[in-house]
């Protein structure tokens, strides 16, 4: 029989993960606009 604690834990421990895979996708996310705006900035200077 599984106690209410153990199922508790998995509950963190899945929340944990969810956690860090969306933080990581923020930081993606961030790096990608970092690269367009800058990919716009050297296509304007060029003009």
């Amino acid at each position: 029989m599984i106690t209410k604690n153990e199922i508790k834990r998995k509950k963190k421990e899945k929340r944990k993960k969810r956690k860090n895979d969306s933080a990581e996708a923020g930081i993606k996310r961030k790096k990608e606009r970092r690269l367009i705006i800058t990919l716009i900035g050297l296509m304007r200077s060029r003009i």
